[in-house]
């Protein structure tokens, strides 16, 4: 689509329109890949935040609360905590993002991700709940703290760990007028 110009202003030669150019090969895969990179970032972001706030929700109701040095502790140790679970979740997902066939069955059954994200959260609120009060001697002092089931809180916290960070919207959930070739499949070879 080329659309004529109209030329106003000083004598001169016209401007010339050019057709756009088709990109190349290079750089289709390149974009590809900047998006895909793109994309774990954000993962990766949304994954910290989400462990941090879950960590620090656990951290409250099961510690015990002395002064402000205890919330810096919590604060310190969810960052900490979300900072590992969150590489480790990503490293663990790496063959999801780089073999092109298990790539498209995982971004083709979403629903996996979002049960799983929901099975994470209901262990972890489960833990709570099969839970128990105790008590721990701190310098002679006895804290109450509340005791959740820990093989429950750790299975919870990796499995909403891992789907988080690899969640994708489904294919199938996408109009077809807006899909984009999968990075690695024949059709984006084809471009």
């Amino acid at each position: 689509m080329l659309a004529a110009v109209e030329h106003q202003g000083a004598p001169g030669p016209r401007p010339q329109l050019s057709a756009p150019t088709v990109p190349s090969k290079d750089w289709t895969r390149a974009r590809g890949v900047l998006s895909a990179v793109a994309v774990a970032g954000a993962q990766a972001v949304a994954t910290f935040a989400l462990m941090f706030t879950t960590g620090l929700v656990v951290a409250v109701l099961s510690g015990p609360y002395e002064d402000l040095l205890s919330v810096v502790g919590w604060l310190f140790w969810s960052a900490v905590i979300a900072l590992v679970t969150t590489g480790c979740a990503l490293a663990v997902g790496v063959p999801l993002r780089l073999v092109p066939r298990l790539r498209a069955w995982w971004r083709g059954n979403g629903e996996l991700m979002l049960l799983g994200a929901l099975l994470g959260a209901a262990l972890i609120v489960t833990a709570f709940v099969l839970g128990h009060p105790d008590t721990v001697d701190a310098d002679g002092i006895e804290l109450a703290v509340y005791q959740p089931h820990g093989v429950l809180l750790l299975v919870g916290w990796l499995l909403l760990a891992f789907f988080c960070a690899h969640a994708l919207w489904p294919r199938r959930w996408t109009p077809r007028s807006q899909r984009r070739p999968t990075l690695g499949t024949e059709a984006a070879r084809a471009e």
